[in-house]
């Protein structure tokens, strides 16, 4: 390379020249020189730089500086990301970047025609047999090539090549192709991304028309597929085919579940149509979904796009349930001994069975189940079966609610058999994992429990047996000493509650109260509720029937009775049975005078929006009668009372604008009651005189002050004749 500077005229630096210097990468000197000439043979590759400075800067210290590099040396690949030469790859591969000696012409680095990549379909390159895959250059600056495909690469042999229509920037071409030849390989059990699978129609299929998934256990299909999003706007659709009443579960992973490679997932079924969506448990990737009910036959769709900006390999799990196969539902939900999955037990041959299928993944805690509320004597057997190519080695143990461990397998066993000591308790079946949690670390567990001793009633929320109480009941509590069968519960067919009239339980003149469970599902409680109820003044009886059975079909060895009785609270009205409507309410007083209760009378209308109300015996017939003012009708309502809390039609009083206050009484002296009604509108009283028989003189119309509201009547100055108060 050789550097020579020039200097505009006045140039402060045209007698003594700025001093040049070679400067490497790391900014070490490699060679200087004074008066603005240099010159040097590079005798390493690298990256250089030019550093011109002077001992006397200033404004006029300009200068032009021309570097000559002369490069007859061809540009070599130093290395590739490619696989090996000759080697088999199980990597997804989208792409590979080459790192040059040199900088490259960029034109001719990013033409596609000096890249080749063929594939051969018989491992002779360069026949008829080849199929050649478009690569696509990226290069702008620096030493560094980036090659991206339409990817992944699908399992087979493939060759690159460039060119030697690479060339560096003083135009030497690559003295010879640069050739490597590498193999796919496909990873064991896993179905692989296929190249365009960006649209539900071009869907990777799982297996042979989606049906690739495989049955093991009994009950489990299994499907594993593997892909990679090439950028942010990449989403992957994999196809599979499902029946009308699977139990869908989906496990994901990212691979060495990496910060922020949480993913997002959707499922669509055939049409399209919506299934379910979600986004991976944890940010670093790894989750389960579900289970979720197939509704209809036909092929499904798992499509994979971002959420974080993470571009590496996912790996995911699709699971059918089938023949009554469980779920442990989604992953981590389970991991606390108080939050166990719940279990569906069927009773087979006297023994409670379930079989239930769940998987640890990385970042999981063990997995509970519930076994339920056993009574002593109760027999657990737990087994557990690996799916194929499982890489769990799983742990079983029973434990207490609070995580109490009271019966564990060794590491080589796969089964474990615990009997439920003297006072029973409340038992989880848990499976952890000693080694190998991941995505495939899947297995089934099957429990089996066998219970041959009756249940036992061990409290009644009830009054004690023979006491007398003043509760309103309408529902009450039954503990067992262990799990019922919710069915004999919730019906209401083995619980009885009568009363007697009579203190003689069993003849004509018993009630019989309904008590039915109240959506029992487990545990040692139920409680009844007696919808007809509350329970009336009187002597009870609750039978508890033999009819009521635990979860192994063992019935109560004999009714259980209860004997109470209830009375009322002094003074205090009793609500009855029956007082949800009101032609069904509870009376509070008996037939004939007025005792404090109330009853409904029919409407009478009157003028528009009655404001205020006044009574007096307007027609001196000794009934009551009614007066409104109705502030948007402008007028005043008479009612005339019939003397039996009726009332006839209204009689209108014309009045002012806005009536809002009405007051009676008798302001003239005549013996007649008059009606006094103050208008907020137009600020004016109306005063009509009563005349007898009904009859009323045209209203006095009074100024007021402004907006009146209220009116009253009072004789103040003790002259007999009442004055009208205004507010």
């Amino acid at each position: 390379m050789r550097v020579e500077t020039a200097f505009p005229g006045g140039s402060d630096l045209s007698v003594t020249g700025p001093t040049l210097t070679l400067e490497d990468g790391a900014g070490a000197a490699v060679e200087s020189a004074a008066g603005g000439a240099l010159s040097r043979l590079v005798s390493s590759s690298g990256s250089y730089r030019l550093r011109v400075s002077s001992g006397s800067p200033g404004f006029r210290a300009a200068y032009v500086v021309t570097v000559y590099l002369v490069d007859a040396t061809a540009p070599v690949v130093v290395s590739t990301t490619l696989p090996a030469e000759g080697s088999a790859t199980s990597e997804l591969v989208h792409g590979w970047t080459m790192d040059w000696s040199e900088e490259l012409d960029p034109a001719t680095a990013r033409n596609g025609s000096n890249h080749e990549l063929r594939r051969s379909l018989n491992d002779v390159f360069g026949d008829g047999e080849d199929v050649v895959i478009p690569v696509v250059a990226t290069y702008g600056s620096g030493v560094q090539v980036a090659i991206s495909v339409e990817g992944p690469l699908q399992p087979g042999r493939y060759r690159f090549t460039t060119g030697t229509g690479v060339r560096d920037r003083s135009g030497n071409g690559l003295a010879s192709p640069v050739v490597r030849e590498f193999e796919v390989v496909g990873m064991a059990g896993f179905v692989t991304e296929t190249t365009f699978n960006n649209t539900a129609a071009q869907a990777t299929p799982m297996g042979p028309g989606g049906a690739g998934l495989v049955e093991g256990p009994p009950g489990l299909w299994t499907v594993l597929g593997r892909g990679r999003l090439s950028d942010a706007s990449d989403v992957d659709y994999y196809g599979f085919a499902a029946l009308a009443g699977d139990a869908l579960v989906v496990g994901v992973e990212t691979v060495g579940n990496p910060t922020s490679s949480q993913l997002y997932y959707r499922v669509d079924g055939p049409t399209g149509s919506y299934v379910t969506d979600f986004y991976a448990t944890s940010v670093n990737g790894w989750g389960q979904r579900g289970p979720m009910t197939v509704s209809r036959d036909g092929l499904h769709t798992l499509r994979v796009s971002r959420n974080y900006d993470y571009f590496g390999e996912y790996r995911f799990r699709l699971n059918l349930l089938r023949g009554g196969l469980q779920s442990e539902g989604d992953t981590r939900l389970n991991d606390a001994p108080g939050t166990p999955s719940g279990v569906a037990y069927a009773l087979v041959g006297g023994l409670l069975q379930a079989r239930v299928a769940g998987a640890i993944s990385t970042g999981d805690g063990p997995d509970h189940f519930r076994l339920g509320d056993l009574t002593e004597g109760t027999t657990v057997r737990l087994s557990l079966d690996l799916a194929p190519g499982s890489t769990l080695a799983g742990r079983l143990a029973i434990v207490l609610a609070d995580g109490s461990v009271v019966a564990a397998a060794s590491a080589e066993e796969a089964t474990l058999e615990f009997q439920v000591p003297a006072g029973g308790g409340s038992y989880g079946a848990r499976v952890t994992a000693d080694s190998g949690a991941g995505l495939m670390a899947q297995y089934v567990l099957a429990i089996s429990m066998g219970d041959e001793r009756p249940p036992s009633v061990s409290s009644v929320s009830l009054p004690s047996e023979g006491s007398t109480t003043t509760a309103l009941l309408s529902a009450f509590t039954v503990t067992f000493d262990e799990e019922m069968d919710p069915a004999t519960v919730n019906g209401g067919a083995h619980v009885e509650v009568r009363s007697s009239a009579n203190d003689v339980f069993g003849d004509a003149d018993d009630v019989v109260y309904a008590a039915a469970g109240s959506g029992y599902a487990g545990g040692q409680s139920a409680t009844f509720v007696i919808p007809d109820g509350p329970l009336q003044p009187g002597r009870y009886r609750l039978t508890l029937g033999t009819g009521l059975r635990d979860r192994a079909g063992n019935a109560l060895a004999t009714a259980v009775t209860r004997t109470f009785a209830i009375v009322p609270v002094p003074g205090f009205v009793s609500e009855n049975r029956s007082n949800n409507t009101a032609s069904t309410a509870t009376a509070l007083g008996s037939q004939g005078g007025w005792d404090g209760s109330w009853r409904a009378s029919a409407a009478v209308g009157v003028g528009s929006s009655p404001y205020d109300i006044a009574t007096a015996d307007l027609d001196g017939d000794g009934n009551a009668d009614l007066v409104t003012a109705n502030i948007n009708s402008g007028n005043a309502s008479i009612l005339y009372g019939n003397g039996d809390g009726t009332f006839g039609a209204a009689v209108s009083l014309p009045c002012d604008s806005g009536p809002i206050g009405v007051a009676v009484g008798d302001v003239n002296g005549d013996g007649q009651t008059d009606v006094a009604v103050v208008n907020h509108y137009s600020s004016r009283a109306s005063i009509h005189l009563g005349q007898g028989a009904r009859a009323w003189a045209a209203p006095t119309s009074v100024t007021t002050g402004t907006n009146p509201r209220n009116v009253r009547m009072a004789d103040l100055d003790g002259d007999g004749r009442m004055e009208v108060l205004v507010a």
